[in-house]
């Protein structure tokens, strides 16, 4: 990220920590099955992503540029994982991990204009403003009438 912090950027240790581990799982399952179903395929593929409860976004950044990153870069296997452009959609019901997710985005982008490789986001990754999502067993809860119609849940924040 770029030199001033952020007070908007929120911190979570458990997805640092799982974060490394969650985008091998991606890479070495996920990416091969999006492929026509096909893993033995070399065809680039260009992922929508719809990330629900994103949190404060460690994840967001993380996977969304390793996923990229990679497709110029041989993995474990020496394949590459052949993912050449994303765009990502975080969600969370809470207004200050939105904050956060939009705050780590921009000091992302900032770190663009400033050439800092390891921070900036690779030009084929987008990332859309985090939106509210809160879901249950129905699908989707924010505008949806409950009890049978006669109330209404509020937004989150």
């Amino acid at each position: 990220m770029s030199s001033a912090q952020d007070d908007r950027i929120l911190d979570s240790p458990s997805a640092q920590r799982n974060k490394d581990p969650i985008l091998s799982i991606l890479k070495a399952q996920v990416v091969p099955l999006l492929r026509d179903g096909d893993a033995s395929s070399t065809q680039k593929t260009s992922l929508t992503v719809l990330e629900v409860a994103a949190g404060c976004g460690v994840h967001t950044l993380h996977f969304a540029r390793g996923l990229v990153t990679a497709a110029t870069s041989a993995d474990e296997d020496g394949e590459g994982n052949k993912v050449e452009a994303c765009t990502w959609y975080p969600t969370d019901p809470s207004a200050t991990s939105r904050e956060s997710i939009d705050a780590r985005v921009a000091a992302a982008l900032a770190a663009d204009d400033d050439d800092d490789e390891e921070s900036s986001l690779p030009p084929t990754v987008t990332i859309r403003p985090a939106q509210s999502l809160t879901l249950d067993a129905d699908g989707i809860i924010e505008g949806r009438n409950i009890d049978g119609g006669t109330s209404s849940l509020p937004n989150p924040t």
